[in-house]
């Protein structure tokens, strides 16, 4: 049952074409197994969105609603988190005090050693 399963599903991704910046898995026909890079992934292409996973504690969320409250306050509505994000990344000027924010940070994330 579970391989008919997989089957059908193999068969409804391949029907299905993949959004611009996806992987999509190789069926395996005795080839190499992984997932094949679209061309918006390719090193030194440009175009498209590279996918992050990250972890936000309670002080990025308020700064993220604020970033986007001051966009609305300039009629920007809607501004995704993901919009958001890059705004900051884009308007913060790396210099020295990158490291004391970066300290800061280090004792919020509980995962990592001190």
């Amino acid at each position: 049952m579970a391989r008919r399963q997989a089957e059908l599903m193999n068969k409804l991704a391949a029907a299905i074409p993949a959004s611009p910046g996806t992987t999509r898995k190789r069926e395996n026909h005795g080839g190499h197994k992984g997932k094949s890079k679209l061309p918006e992934q390719q090193p030194g292409n440009q175009e498209g969105a590279s996918k992050r996973s990250i972890s936000l504690y309670a002080t990025d969320l308020k700064r993220l609603d604020a970033i986007k409250g001051f966009m609305a306050e300039r009629g920007v509505r809607n501004l995704s988190d993901s919009e958001a994000l890059r705004l900051a990344c884009r308007s913060v000027q790396p210099s020295q005090v990158l490291m004391s924010v970066y300290e800061e940070m280090k004792t919020e994330d509980r995962r990592r050693k001190q």
